[in-house]
């Protein structure tokens, strides 16, 4: 909605990047696909200061889908991170 693109925005103007189609569980090969479909330069593509993980809510409980969504994107994340780099997963408590 509206608060998305102003905060998408707002990570722009400082220099950020906001991409859709990056597969957490494939963090490092969708991330690269995904700066090549919007032509933007290879330094989209990390090392990164930071990842910031939305982390999706269904509203079921499927917590064997969620523990592999998050072991895969644990495992992948130090690929794409700057040394001293950092990951903030967030979390939405209801749909």
């Amino acid at each position: 909605g509206a608060a998305f693109l102003h905060n998408a925005q707002r990570v722009r103007e400082r220099g950020g990047s906001v991409l859709h189609g990056v597969d957490a569980r494939r963090l490092q090969r969708t991330l690269r696909a995904a700066v090549a479909r919007h032509q933007l330069p290879t330094k989209h593509a990390g090392p990164f200061d930071a990842v910031v993980f939305n982390f999706p809510h269904t509203g079921k409980q499927r917590s064997h889908l969620n523990k592999s969504l998050v072991a895969n994107l644990v495992e992948d994340v130090p690929n794409v991170l700057a040394t001293n780099g950092r990951m903030c997963v967030t979390i939405k408590l209801a749909p």
